[in-house]
């Protein structure tokens, strides 16, 4: 070959060298693989690897996870993905310490910081789990809802590959479970069955062990809300919850182990309770009316009581559940309320010169009619003189959803009168404008001496 030819080679393949090179600085060294951008310009091998063994601890040890997931996100560089996806990890991570605050910071940051459709669906699935666990419904409907979009838009692409896939895959499955559990604390059964019975159940399923392990935890839920009205459903609820935990204890899924190990000790612990009297609100109400025929009507008439003048104002009617150390059944009611097996009603009639309280306190899991069994009443007559000052008590409980599991934070209220260096009485009350205006009553009757 002459010199000439391979001077003619030598320039070509230069030139398609330097044509290559303008091209790859043109599209800033990416190409778009099915509309999600992948950065071809550095190995992101080692921020995957950190990504999926922050992935495998998030439900064993939450400390590694985050550790994993930071160093994947320090690593990642260019790799947008990379690091996309380990805030996602680390977003998982404040959501089961509901932290609100790092939680909806890490939410930011993602949806500014990408283009990239799942890692985003992600990361408003976390916000949807966020809001199911500090009872912020508006906001969980509307995560949900971008949710649902963005699952939309993804479905448009018909080739997902690889490590997209996967995170979609994970993604689906993580956003039925949350819908499950929403339904079950809606008390919506039928509802919950038809979410889980979409679930994409296959191999992967059965590979991902925390998705696996979650897939029975949720069944086993779903046959415990069922045994309220069949109790066959009581032996499948407790099949499905034992493999969740043979699964979990295998595999050290520690948070899940604990969720698990909590309904075993509420079945337990409430195997007494007849569950049927807490099927839904209005079952729930019927057991309080009926057990509270008597005492209405022995409370108008003012049979048993010392008939004194009454003066203005009316007589006064308070009701309210209790969350403290009594009470052992809790769900949610109607428009998310909290509800409880332990239920009181108070009246109240100002006299000449004090004030008469008639309560009653029902425990609804304990309830015998019959026998009396459940049902504790109380009478004082305080008078004002020796009341110093009313006030109300707020506290914050967090408790564990009876049927599903799950846990809530609930705010109640306590009236409390004081008298001279002692308190006199105290019941619950709801934080409303009666509960208010008796307290101001009463203030201002103590500060007059009547």
């Amino acid at each position: 070959m002459s010199l000439l030819q391979k001077c003619d080679i030598k320039g070509k393949v230069t030139f398609l060298l330097v044509i290559l090179l303008i091209c790859f600085s043109i599209t800033g060294g990416t190409y778009q693989f099915m509309r999600f951008e992948y950065d071809a310009s550095e190995s992101h091998v080692v921020t995957d690897s950190l990504n999926d063994r922050a992935y495998a601890m998030r439900y064993c040890h939450h400390d590694s996870a985050m550790i994993y997931a930071q160093q994947a996100e320090a690593s990642a560089g260019k790799y947008e993905d990379g690091r996309i996806e380990s805030k996602n990890h680390r977003l998982f991570q404040a959501c089961l310490d509901i932290d609100c605050v790092k939680g909806n910071n890490l939410y930011d940051e993602i949806q500014k910081g990408t283009k990239n459709q799942i890692e985003l669906l992600i990361s408003e699935i976390s916000m949807m789990m966020m809001c199911q666990r500090t009872a912020q419904n508006l906001l969980y409907t509307e995560y949900q809802k971008r949710a649902v979009q963005r699952m939309s838009r993804i479905e448009e692409e018909e080739n997902l590959e690889g490590r997209y896939a996967e995170r979609y895959f994970y993604a689906l499955n993580e956003y039925k479970f949350i819908e499950v559990l929403n339904a079950l604390q809606l008390s919506k059964i039928a509802e919950a069955e038809t979410e889980i019975d979409e679930v994409y159940y296959n191999e992967a399923l059965r590979d991902d062990k925390s998705l696996w392990t979650d897939y029975h935890y949720i069944k086993g839920l779903i046959s415990l809300n069922k045994s309220a009205t069949d109790n066959n459903e009581v032996v499948k609820a407790f099949d499905y919850l034992f493999q969740a935990y043979a699964i979990a204890d295998r595999y050290q899924l520690i948070y899940l182990k604990s969720l698990i190990c909590q309904v075993f000790s509420e079945m337990l612990s409430n195997s007494r309770i007849d569950h049927s009297k807490f099927v839904s609100d209005n079952d729930i109400r019927e057991q309080i009316d009926h057990a509270m025929l008597d005492y209405d009507k022995s409370v108008t008439d003012m049979n048993g009581y010392e008939r004194i003048v009454l003066k203005q104002p009316a007589p006064l009617e308070i009701e309210a559940y209790q969350f403290g150390e009594t009470a052992k059944y809790f769900k949610r009611g109607k428009n998310s309320t909290p509800v409880s097996d332990v239920f009181t009603r108070t009246r109240l009639f100002y006299t000449k010169d004090a004030i008469m309280i008639v309560g009653r306190t029902l425990c609804i899991s304990e309830l015998n009619e019959a026998e009396g069994k459940g049902i504790t009443d109380v009478s004082e007559t305080i008078a004002y003189e020796g009341i110093t000052s009313a006030s109300l008590e707020t506290h914050e409980v967090q408790v564990t959803q009876t049927n599903t599991g799950k846990p809530m934070n609930v705010k109640w209220c306590e009236l409390v009168i004081m008298g001279h260096n002692e308190e006199l009485i105290r019941f619950p009350a709801k934080n409303d404008m009666d509960a208010t205006g008796l307290v101001d009553d009463l203030n201002r009757m103590a500060s007059r001496k009547v």
